[in-house]
Parts: structure tokens; C-alpha cells; sequence
């Protein structure tokens, strides 16, 4: 039987997903990379070099042609990133984002840059301290659209080409020689309030270590059991799969009451005329759609946010980041797969509802054409700031 969640439950389900994803990751990690997470946690040398631009902003002076305030401060730090032909170091933090051992592809132009990268190299620690703050453009936060092409139809934005264009930095963690992944099929029809749980495909090693913390935090009994039941493995190696959530959104079989005009129903108009008792449509319905696809959208982006991990510690502590509440930072999806016809359907019930400030930023991918009408894959970013 289909496990039947409400929000809450989805909520910490998803929650419980991306951090065994995380934990997978470190885990299928190489021994030297592990001795260097690690060693910079204990010396705390990961945390101060990622975030040394911060610094750097509050010891340089522009008035004296930016030359540091306070030359004794941070100099260990501030100097290996100006003498960068003489730099020899493993914290890729601290190095240019270009450097092989980085390879970071996103070169398009910084947006609300407020320090000066002009006297020295642009390094990955830029790129974290400019996805912190969401920086529209040129940054972490942006890399998806950033280097996907697209084009904005109506008040959705479609991207140009029908193969997304994956990052191959080293912050992603599809790199891994063994890469674990997810993929989480829900459904909900546009008069429910609870999703119901289809099954949950993934590697054996991410089985191991999420079935424990279900049985943890989904303190229904019944559900949990119904949830671990839904898992499926597969043992083939393909770094190209990456994890995301699909939802359905199955029709509602209550606009079949609207007898000639339900065609027109099902596209998202739900037309404003008195008809008898046994007719009538709750209004709650109307936008239905739309509201259950932003409601999923923004758990996913909200839970999935790889700032809630930039420390191993964050990482493989048990107890945190599997908060109910709400993050209010929602990081950018990679894209949503979809068809056309479910892309039109939005933008339909988005120019009734006025809802065009919410979608502004979501990326959008016409999909095949045998995916369901109003199926959504959600792609969730694999970065890692942790790392």
C-alpha cells in the first residue's frame, strides 16, 4: 500500500533524503580526501580560508588603491591569494575557481559585486561567499541558468536546448567514483491534502543510511514502515543520474461535473458562473495546479539547500538539519523537467492567479514527450560547500 504523507511528513522525508545524501557522498569520498576534510575540521582551516573574502572586504582600502588597511592581519591567508603564481596548496578554496583541480565553468559576470577582485584571482571561496548572497549572476547560486541558455515564454523561463549542461566543478558530487543519488515519485490529486509516496529508487549504500533515520524521525510507526517499503536499489554505476523529486499532479476528478466546459477545466480556467448545488466547484480548487507545484518547489529548495551543509561536522552530526520548519532561504533547483503542455497549464493558472514573482528564477526543461501530463521532475543541485 501507498504510504499517504501529509507536508509535515514530506517535508522531513525530503530532509532525511538530502542529508543521506551528503553522508553518501563524503563516504564514497577517496581516503585522501576524507584525511583532508578531516584535518581541516580539527585545525578549522576549511571554514577560515572558505570564507576569507569577507575578510579581505574589511582589511582593504580602496581610498589607497586598495592596498590592505592592516597588512599584519590574515596574511597567511591574504597572501598565498595575491601570489598565486608561487601558490602551492590542496585547500581548493584559496586557489583560482579556473584551476584545474577547481574547474569552475561559470564565467558569466558577477552580479551585485561588492569587493573588488581586480588585483587578484577570483577563487572558489568568491564563488561561496557570492552563493550566500544569492548573487543573481556569476555565483553558485546561479550556476544552473548561468550556463544554460534559455528563452522566457510567457512568464516561464524554458531552457534552449533539451540537454542540460552539468557542471564538472569539484564541489559536485556526481564526481565520486561510486555517486549516490535518489529519485523520490510523489502524487497528488487537486483536491488532497497528503502526497502519496510511489517509491524511492537509489543505491544500496544510501538504503543503509537513510531506513534507520526514517525509522528515527517519521514517528508514525505505520508510515515509516510503508515509506522503507517503497525502496528500490539499483547497483549500476551511472554518474549521469542525478537526484530529484517528481511529483504527479493527477487530474481532479470533480470537474467532471462541469460536463462541457471540465476540457476547459483541465486547462486551468475554471469558469466564474452560478451553477446548481450539485455542480458547484470549491473555489479552493481553482489554481490548484500551480499552488501544489510552488508548495513542492519551495520544500525542495528549502530542504535541499546545500548551505545547510558547509561543514563535515553539519554533515555527519545525526542531529542536525532535520529541522519541520520552514528554511526561509530557498536555493535554486537545477531545472524542472516537464512537458510543454504542463508548462502551458502554468502559465495559464500563473496569468489568472498573478503568481509571475514566483517563478521568476526557475528553470524550466521540456521533457519527452511520454512523461504524464502535469508530471514535474524537480532536479536537485548536487553541489557540496562542505567539501
Amino acid at each position: 500500500m501507498a504510504p499517504r504523507i501529509d507536508l509535515i511528513q514530506m517535508r522531513r522525508l525530503v530532509s532525511i533524503l538530502y542529508k543521506g545524501l551528503h553522508i553518501c557522498s563524503y563516504l564514497s569520498s577517496n581516503k585522501k580526501t576524507k584525511e583532508q576534510l578531516l584535518s581541516s575540521h580539527i585545525n578549522d582551516t576549511n571554514r577560515y580560508t572558505k570564507n576569507f573574502p569577507l575578510l579581505e572586504e574589511n582589511y582593504r582600502s580602496p581610498e589607497f588603491g586598495d592596498a590592505l588597511k592592516h597588512p599584519n592581519i590574515f596574511s597567511t591567508i591574504i597572501d598565498a591569494t595575491t601570489d598565486i603564481e608561487n601558490l602551492v596548496t590542496d585547500n581548493k578554496w584559496i586557489i583560482p575557481r579556473e584551476y584545474p583541480s577547481n574547474n569552475c565553468t561559470n564565467m558569466a559576470p558577477v552580479s551585485n559585486a561588492d569587493f573588488t577582485t581586480e588585483h587578484q584571482e577570483y577563487t572558489l571561496a568568491h564563488q561561496f561567499v557570492h552563493a550566500k548572497r544569492k548573487y543573481e549572476s556569476g555565483s553558485c547560486y546561479s550556476c544552473s541558468r548561468d550556463r544554460n541558455s534559455s528563452s522566457i515564454k510567457e512568464s516561464i523561463i524554458i531552457m534552449d536546448s533539451s540537454l542540460f549542461n552539468e557542471t564538472g566543478c569539484s564541489l559536485n558530487m556526481l564526481l565520486e567514483e561510486e555517486a549516490p543519488y535518489f529519485q523520490l515519485k510523489i502524487k497528488n490529486g487537486v483536491n488532497q491534502n497528503r502526497y502519496e509516496v510511489g517509491s524511492i529508487a537509489m543505491n544500496s549504500q544510501m538504503g543503509v543510511i537513510i531506513e534507520p533515520m526514517i525509522k528515527k524521525y517519521i514517528v508514525n510507526k505505520k508510515i515509516s514502515k510503508e515509506i522503507i517499503a517503497k525502496f528500490e536499489y539499483s547497483s549500476e554505476r551511472n554518474n549521469s543520474v542525478n537526484s530529484s523529486v517528481v511529483l504527479v499532479i493527477s487530474e481532479d476528478e470533480n470537474n467532471n461535473s462541469l460536463g462541457v466546459l471540465s476540457e476547459i477545466a483541465k486547462r486551468g480556467y475554471l469558469p466564474l458562473i452560478e451553477t446548481s448545488s450539485a455542480d458547484s466547484v470549491d473555489m479552493k480548487t481553482r489554481f490548484k495546479t500551480l499552488r501544489t507545484f510552488l508548495e513542492i518547489h519551495d520544500l525542495i529548495g528549502s530542504t535541499c539547500n546545500p548551505l545547510n551543509f558547509t561543514e563535515i561536522e553539519q554533515v555527519m552530526n545525526p542531529e542536525i538539519n532535520l529541522e519541520i520548519n520552514i528554511n526561509p532561504v530557498i536555493w535554486p533547483l537545477q531545472y524542472i523537467g516537464t512537458r510543454l503542455e504542463s508548462i502551458q497549464r502554468l502559465n495559464d493558472e500563473i496569468s489568472q492567479d498573478k503568481k509571475q514573482s514566483q517563478v521568476k528564477n526557475i528553470l524550466f526543461k521540456v521533457d519527452k514527450d511520454d512523461f504524464e501530463t502535469n508530471r514535474f521532475d524537480f532536479s536537485i543541485d548536487p553541489i557540496r560547500f562542505w567539501m
